[in-house]
């Protein structure tokens, strides 16, 4: 304290050391400083008089004893504290160099190569970059230890150099020259594996990044030295060791990777000890480790066995068990070729929930949006039900998602489980942090360098000067991504809810960022299914189509820049087939000029070999759309087709012959649909359901036909269970009615309605319904004619087999196809099949069925196997 005496303890910063650390660390000294220099100044000063010169160096001599006498005294009580605990508040300064303050006349920069032994200057490129990594010598020149450590500790960061070290030179002047002696690491001239057999060096190759040319860099190779370990280890080698040969790498610059292989164990049972509310074969579902068989090898895998036992304890949490422990033990066989894996488990008692609190922190001058009984409501679980860690997740969330609809952006929900001491009762008080309602200020788009602002506009499902949903704004991203306009693998869609301006704090803006990719797709390949046979696809699609976006050039039409940007869907399509072609030109506006409306039109031909005759079709269809909301839509079809029906047997049918020629056909009809599953869940759908109402009448425009026809279907899905790892068991029901009342006479065969192969598995293509007269012999004909009344029911559960990609399937069809309205000759199919959901191949997926008929028509004819790509609806 240099402004006056030390009187006042509250002056004095602590040390470490207790209460008195200051006199117990420093000594005497310290009290000798603090309580005598001041008087020793004023001595200096004060000489007017002798007698005031002695009085004061009185009060020296005395404050002098009385410090030592001091320091003495307190330094004794303050080192035997030897039991107290001792906090560290400061970290000491490291004491001064003996060359700090010393003017630096100059820095040096001397390189030796790694196998080198004298040093030279460095290279101008060379001394640029290390010069670049050091202070010592910029600024004043003044020379600080402190900051030439950290100049050493940059340069290692480098990773360049095996050695830095710094050298001192002083002249008689007293200054001095730093000099920097580096070392170059080694270069590599070339990467090498030894001693791998099971795994080809080209696969190894992938986990090395490094090339030949660089630095060693030792934290890389142990890197890659791990990475190929658990290569092996996913091959099953778990006891596979991996090293770096550094005499091979000093002599000749060549990184050796020395494999030992080991060999392969593979897991042949996996056990659990200890499950007693569990069956084993609902425990396995929750773990992703799996015993070798002829599709799995088995591999043994520490981590992924310990993220299983994490994966059970969270399963006995979701289901009650608060306090249930998993671990696990590998035991390996005598020649390390097979390992059991057991999982032993501790379940504890079983949790129930007692009662369900809500209570609001800060609900602010409007008082609380939802009262207690409201949130409450909110939560599946209910009190007397078993206590589930998951319900409790899905309560938080449905609460925040409640706020968040309000435009409470900002709504935090904290949860709070209180045990009963005594029973395996569990309290849960959920506290709500409101904060502030909001209301959506602008909509920001950035990104979009092609695709028209007004297109993404149409996605996004909040407006301004409304509440800021925030599941509206999560919507919003999701059905932009859905779209497939944009970049989804570097840089997916992102909504960001931007912070309040002062000068409208009641406001947030809505940031969407998109990035542009190509949307533009040629695609040929082939496919295969049961009822069409073998089918060649060669298309070229434009998903991002702007009609009105015409070409200033033929450059601009050539590179793509012109037809591109408004969001409507182009497709040229040719599918050549062994039963069936199709060659087809369509366009599809969801929403002309950014209105509801929306509109299509395309031209089609197609080509059909049936049993019973061949169909070429040609015409076009257009329809406009408008929807209602998002879930709503209707729309009105028009459709022209000139229908020619050739190569008759002599035996077909009567129906087949009134049908046989050239035919026309104008049609308009009316539809209404309503679908709430999610669009990012279209093709795999778990939840939601559509609704299908049509009515066309045909002949209205002109045509050989006047009939109407009346179709309503009905899709529901339903998630039945879902494991902790996300895979779901999933029940689909189908209904669907379809009927003419104008009955058989008046409509041709190639209208009516069929079922069989992949509408009916079990039974064969387009067999299930009436039969008809042969047209030679006016005898019955084995020949199906089609009928006017038709009536679905179907049910399927899928539960997935192996992650998301394989999944077996359970199914029961049933219905019939009459001549008039009826539910006689009524079918019923069953049987099981697999789904392979290949996301390369196809985004539904490909389905694998064998059905077997249950009740049946004499006529029927059966079919075993059934395979298409499994379109949801």
């Amino acid at each position: 304290h240099t402004g006056g005496s030390c009187t006042d303890p509250s002056e004095i910063s602590p040390v470490p050391g207790g209460e008195h650390g200051l006199i117990a660390a420093m000594g005497p000294f310290v009290v000798l400083v603090c309580v005598g220099y001041r008087p020793l100044r004023n001595v200096r000063r004060l000489t007017h008089t002798q007698a005031g010169a002695r009085h004061h160096a009185q009060r020296i001599w005395v404050c002098l004893c009385v410090g030592v006498l001091a320091g003495l005294v307190w330094t004794v009580p303050a080192s035997g504290q030897q039991d107290s605990v001792v906090r560290a508040t400061a970290q000491p300064e490291a004491a001064p160099g003996p060359f700090d303050g010393r003017f630096v006349r100059s820095v040096q920069i001397l390189i030796a190569g790694p196998n080198e032994a004298d040093f030279h200057p460095a290279d101008p490129a060379m001394e640029q970059l290390v010069r670049n990594q050091i202070r010592t010598g910029r600024g004043s020149r003044e020379y600080d230890q402190r900051i030439a450590a950290e100049d050493i500790e940059r340069l290692n960061r480098l990773g360049r150099f095996a050695g830095v070290e710094q050298l001192i030179a002083e002249f008689d002047d007293g200054t001095i020259e730093v000099t920097f002696r580096l070392r170059e690491q080694p270069i590599i001239a070339d990467v090498q594996v030894e001693g791998n057999r099971r795994i080809s060096a080209s696969k190894l190759a992938k986990a090395i990044d490094f090339l030949a040319g660089t630095p060693v860099d030792q934290f890389e190779l142990d890197r890659a030295a791990r990475a190929i370990e658990d290569l092996y280890r996913e091959e099953g080698f778990y006891l596979a060791s991996v090293h770096v040969n550094l005499d091979e790498l000093h002599d000749t610059g060549v990184v050796l990777f020395e494999i030992r292989e080991g060999l392969r164990i593979k897991i042949t049972a996996i056990r659990f000890d200890g499950n007693v509310s569990f069956r084993r074969s609902e425990l396995k579902r929750q773990i992703k480790t799996r015993t070798a068989n002829i599709f799995v090898t088995g591999p043994l895998d520490d981590d992924q066995i310990r993220a299983d036992a994490r994966s059970l304890a969270r399963f006995y949490k979701d289901h009650g068990y608060l306090d249930a422990r998993v671990d696990s033990r590998v035991q390996t066989s005598p020649d390390n070729r097979e390992a059991i894996v057991t999982f032993y488990i501790e379940e504890g008692p079983l949790y129930t929930l007692r009662r369900v609190v809500a209570h609001h922190s800060d609900a602010g001058p409007e008082g609380p949006v939802l009262t207690g009984e409201q949130i409450v409501g909110l939560a599946e679980m209910k009190p007397g039900d078993t206590y589930s860690v998951r319900k409790v997740e899905d309560a938080v969330e449905r609460v925040r998602q409640a706020y968040g609809q309000m435009g409470y952006t900002d709504v935090r929900v904290e949860r709070e489980e209180v045990r009963d001491p005594l029973e395996p009762l569990v309290d849960l008080r959920l506290e709500i942090f409101q904060g502030k309602r909001y209301r959506t200020g602008l909509v920001r788009i950035t990104g979009n360098s092609t695709t028209k602002q007004s297109e993404i506009r149409k996605f996004v499902q909040v407006r301004p000067d409304r509440p800021l949903d925030t599941t509206a704004v999560d919507r919003s991203r999701r059905i932009i991504a859905s779209s497939r306009l944009f970049d989804m693998q570097s840089s997916p869609p992102r909504t960001s809810i931007l912070r309040p301006d002062p000068r409208e704090p009641n406001y947030r803006d809505l940031l969407v960022e998109v990035t542009e990719t190509n949307t533009g797709t040629l695609g040929f390949g082939a496919s295969v299914n049961s009822d069409a046979g073998l089918i060649g696809n060669f298309s070229f699609t434009q998903r991002n189509f702007d009609i009105t976006d015409t070409p200033d050039s033929i450059g601009d039409l050539l590179s793509g820049k012109s037809f591109r940007g408004g969001g409507q869907t182009f497709r040229v399509q040719a599918q050549p087939g062994t039963q069936f072609a199709t060659y087809s030109a369509s366009l599809i506006d969801n929403s002309i000029n950014d209105s509801d409306i929306g509109g299509s039109i395309s031209l089609i031909f197609r080509q059909s070999q049936f049993s019973e005759f061949d169909e070429d079709r040609r015409g076009f269809n257009a329809a406009l759309s408008r929807r209602f909301g998002q879930r709503w839509r209707g729309s009105v079809d028009l459709r022209w087709q000139a229908i020619d029906i050739s190569n008759l047997d002599p035996d077909s049918t009567t129906d087949a012959f009134m049908s046989e020629g050239p035919n026309q056909i104008s049609g308009i009809g009316f539809g209404l649909r309503r679908t709430t599953i999610p669009p990012e869940d279209r093709f795999r759908p778990g939840r939601g359901s559509v609704v299908n109402l049509t009515a066309e009448q045909i002949g209205l425009l002109g045509g050989d036909f006047t009939f109407t026809k009346l179709d309503a279907e009905h899709t529901v899905f339903l998630t039945l269970s879902e494991d902790y790892l996300g895979r779901r068991t999933v029940l689909r029901l189908k209904t669907r009615a379809a009927y003419i009342p104008q009955g058989q006479s008046e409509t041709p065969v190639f209208e009516r309605y069929y079922l069989g192969g992949r509408t009916m598995r079990g039974l064969d293509f387009r067999t299930v319904g009436p039969r008809g007269v042969a047209n030679d012999s006016g005898l019955p004909s084995s020949d199906p004619i089609g009928g006017t009344w038709l009536f679905f029911w179907g049910a399927e559960i899928q539960q997935p087999l192996y992650a998301d990609n394989i999944s077996v399937a359970f199914f029961v069809d049933t219905g019939t196809v009459r001549r008039r309205f009826g539910f006689d000759q009524y079918r019923v199919t069953a049987g099981s099949g697999l789904r392979l959901y290949i996301p390369q191949l196809s985004p539904a997926p490909l389905a694998f069925d064998f059905g077997f008929p249950v009740i049946k028509e004499p006529t029927d004819e059966n079919r075993l196997f059934t395979f298409n790509v499994d379109i949801p609806f």
